[in-house]
């Protein structure tokens, strides 16, 4: 069989397609949502189990990205998920720049500072090793993937701790 290594640090279309389905999701959800959405934003208690709950809620989408990686198909999971997320961000900041502009412009640079560099570094990642793991089954040639299990594991733990940084900050929001 023949081997070819594909240089996956470099793989700028990868990653543009990835930014072009954010952006269609972001769009989606700021041009597409029916009804306008009431919401009053009260000072909430900034409890721990506050805190569980925000974490818990943006963890799942690492959890199943990371996850998706490790699977033959699972970068078509990733597309949508990427979708997904960028969808209702969209209709959230949407929403909250009726009520609070302040709390706007704190949501987005945080998402933009702290959870999108994160996000996309980890779809990118994965999407990656989930294609190439589908080439691998279903090709004649064989891809060298240059990257362990081990500095995956490390990356989704340093994304855990970031993330935890994130929901501190949207306590605190």
């Amino acid at each position: 069989m023949h081997k070819r290594k594909i240089n996956f640090l470099l793989n700028n279309q990868l990653i543009t397609f990835l930014l072009a389905i954010y952006i269609c999701g972001f769009i989606f959800g700021v041009f597409f949502k029916d009804k306008p959405i009431a919401v009053e934003l009260e000072n909430t208690n900034k409890t721990f189990s506050t805190f569980l709950n925000i974490f818990c809620m943006h963890y799942w989408y690492f959890f199943v990205i990371w996850l998706m990686g490790l699977c033959t198909i699972g970068f078509l999971i990733n597309i949508l998920i990427n979708f997904f997320r960028s969808f209702v961000f969209a209709v959230v900041i949407s929403t909250v720049i009726k009520v609070s502009f302040r709390v706007f412009i704190l949501l987005l640079i945080s998402e933009i500072i702290i959870f999108l560099p994160i996000f996309i570094y980890l779809l990118y990642l994965s999407t990656f090793l989930s294609i190439s793991n589908f080439l691998n089954v279903f090709s004649k040639k064989r891809i060298l993937v240059p990257f362990n299990t081990k500095n995956y594991l490390n990356i989704m733990l340093f994304i855990t701790c970031m993330l935890i940084i994130y929901s501190i900050i949207l306590l605190v929001i």
